[in-house]
């Protein structure tokens, strides 16, 4: 409230008082108060005047509410019960929700404010029809709200990487599966972040290499000519393409049913990379 409102709900308590004939002292005894702060709120220095507080000023006063805050019109004579006082003082007070109210009746200042009052009084419309549910129905709108929060918060949060993908090159993890180019690559992107130092996708084809890859799983592969003994490699052998891990002088499967496969003399057996991760999306 401002301080010129304070002066002048002051102003009105002071000359009811007089008309009553009442020291700031008796008046005080029917507030509660003492007659320092019964003058304070005269002058208006008080700088809080609440509505309970007004009405406890009225009854002690012999009067209401809407003489003690001015609600006088001239050309609408009315008398304000303390309840549309209460409304009145809580509106003035409350400027952020003056738009909600309004909307809700219908009285708008200009095309603008009513574009903002029509969105405020949808939300005022909202939480009228959540505070009617009953406390089921009440958890069941937060459970969705926080379900699409969650939702609405991970779409403005998904961050996408980009990566290689050898489209062609289907490295078997089973008999082999010929290189007939080696390789297309078309870029794919993924929410799921690749490991350092991955420099492309490849699909897996076959099961030798279960339980650690499986048929259709995408890998991630690293650019080198090297792996060491014991390390999953991407090789090419014979014109087939090859997910293995590198024995002595051998390829090995980890899926028991399959043999190593040892190269002949007649054989190049070429690395293309070191497999560093799998990837958890699909292509």
């Amino acid at each position: 409230m401002e301080q010129n409102e304070r002066k002048e709900i002051g102003k009105r308590i002071f000359a009811k008082r007089k008309e009553l004939k009442l020291t700031r002292a008796e008046l005080g005894m029917k507030l509660g108060l003492h007659e320092s702060t019964v003058k304070r709120y005269e002058d208006g220095d008080i700088k809080s005047v609440d509505i309970e507080r007004l009405k406890e000023f009225a009854q002690a006063l012999h009067t209401n509410v809407s003489f003690l805050m001015g609600m006088q019109w001239d050309t609408v004579p009315m008398d304000l019960s303390d309840q549309e006082a209460s409304v009145i003082h809580a509106y003035r007070e409350n400027p952020e929700k003056q738009h909600a109210v309004n909307a809700y009746l219908g009285i708008w200042n200009n095309v603008t404010t009513k574009h903002t009052d029509i969105h405020n009084l949808e939300q005022y419309t909202l939480w009228n029809q959540y505070t009617a549910l009953d406390d089921y129905g009440k958890d069941m709108v937060r459970i969705i709200l926080e379900k699409e929060l969650l939702r609405t918060k991970q779409q403005t949060e998904t961050v996408f990487y980009s990566i290689p993908y050898a489209y062609d090159l289907p490295a078997s993890a089973g008999c082999g599966e010929y290189a007939m180019d080696i390789a297309h690559f078309q870029t794919v992107m993924l929410t799921q972040k690749p490991p350092k130092g991955a420099d492309f996708l490849v699909k897996v084809s076959g099961d030798s290499m279960e339980p650690k890859f499986c048929d259709g799983d995408f890998v991630f592969i690293q650019r080198t000519n090297n792996v060491v003994p014991g390390e999953i490699g991407l090789f090419l052998l014979d014109g087939n393409i090859f997910i293995k891990k590198l024995g002595q002088q051998e390829l090995i499967s980890l899926n028991p049913n399959y043999s190593p496969i040892v190269p002949d003399a007649m054989s190049t057996v070429t690395c293309f990379g070191k497999v560093i991760g799998i990837c958890e999306e699909q292509i």
